[in-house]
């Protein structure tokens, strides 16, 4: 799972089975969820003729629960590797929500990525890959933490993703 501005191609969402959670985009007195109800052609046409700039926020805890909760049920473990926490609040929404769902007895690991936007959305990638090569849980969460950090932020909100790492076995 994917906060909406991970900046990572729809082709790889889909092949890795990324779940993504949309933003919060506020432009002057109107809201939008990023890539639902606002494209970002739409979002950068508006740039042209808005007098503020648009605000984003993170998405709410019971919208993570829930994907979380649903997710849970089909994998047996679940890596999420979210933006600075020093960017967003988004990483505390993370581990809030996976705390609550621990109970289940799933493996969950949530990684503050210390990046934001195209540098968090090539770590995604790089747990993905490690997951089709089928690395297990800890060994991808000790690469990833590994992995050097690169500082890029990006104009507009924030990126969190949830990797899924091992399928429940039917």
């Amino acid at each position: 799972m994917i906060v909406s501005i991970a900046d990572i191609p729809q082709d790889l969402i889909d092949l890795h089975q990324i779940h993504v959670i949309p933003i919060n985009l506020d432009i002057e007195d109107s809201g939008f969820l990023d890539k639902i109800s606002i494209k970002p052609e739409q979002l950068y046409s508006l740039l042209d003729r808005v007098k503020e700039y648009p605000t984003s926020s993170q998405p709410s805890y019971s919208t993570v629960h829930q994907l979380l909760t649903f997710i849970a049920e089909h994998y047996e473990s679940l890596i999420m590797i979210s933006v600075s926490e020093a960017l967003s609040g988004t990483y505390n929404v993370f581990l809030k929500a996976a705390e609550s769902i621990k109970e289940s007895n799933k493996k969950i690991t949530v990684i503050n990525s210390r990046l934001n936007s195209g540098a968090q959305g090539l770590l995604v990638l790089k747990a993905a890959r490690l997951i089709e090569r089928g690395i297990d849980h800890d060994e991808i969460v000790r690469h990833i933490e590994i992995s050097p950090i690169v500082a890029l932020s990006s104009g507009i909100g924030a990126v969190a993703v949830c990797l899924m790492a091992e399928p429940v076995s039917s």
